[in-house]
Parts: C-alpha cells; sequence; structure tokens
C-alpha cells in the first residue's frame, strides 16, 4: 500500500498516512520496496516481500539532521564546554527558525 491508497481508503491527510506508513516501517511492522507504484513508496507486511528488494528506515533529512546537532550538544557538555553547546543550541534555533519563516 502507498500513502496514497491508504489515506483514500481511511480518510487521512498525506501527514498522518505517510507517518503511520513510517512509524511501522522504523518498527518492522512494515517493509518498505524498492519499487514504486504511481511515484509513491509502497509498503508490504514482511512476510509478502516475496524476495523483492526492500529499502532500510530512514529517518528525514530534518529529524537525522537535529539528532546529530544533540550529539554535539551532548558531547560539549561531557567535556565541560557549556559556552560551545549553548553556542550550537543558538545557532540551531536560529537555523529552524529561519527555514519556518
Amino acid at each position: 500500500m502507498t500513502w496514497v491508497e491508504l489515506a483514500q481508503e481511511l480518510g487521512l491527510h498525506h501527514g498522518s498516512a505517510s507517518g503511520v506508513l513510517s512509524n511501522l516501517h522504523k518498527v518492522g511492522l512494515l517493509a518498505r520496496l524498492q519499487e514504486t507504484r504511481n511515484k509513491c513508496q509502497v509498503y508490504v507486511d514482511p512476510n509478502y516481500v516475496l524476495g523483492r528488494q526492500t529499502a532500510p528506515y530512514r529517518p528525514n533529512v530534518s529529524a537525522r539532521l537535529l539528532v546529530d546537532i544533540l550529539h554535539e550538544i551532548e558531547h560539549d557538555l561531557n567535556n565541560d564546554d557549556i559556552y560551545l553547546a549553548r553556542q550550537r543550541i543558538r545557532k540551531t534555533l536560529e537555523t529552524f527558525n529561519m527555514e519556518s519563516q
């Protein structure tokens, strides 16, 4: 099923349908196939992959970037570099505020 098919079936918005599929993929309850249908990614029960190529779960770019930044801040704090941690937090907030405007 694609996000479009799920959205139509359950009357969901894109974000909700896509989020449900991504979360189920993340925990291994669904597999995402390499193939697409109508330019959308296809998700199936792992028992029905049937030898087709699958794609691993990957969080979106913003989520990966935020995780990387949080690791850097944690490293700064573990090394008692409060000043650098604060700079990273300030810069991150400025960047995300610029993107949301």
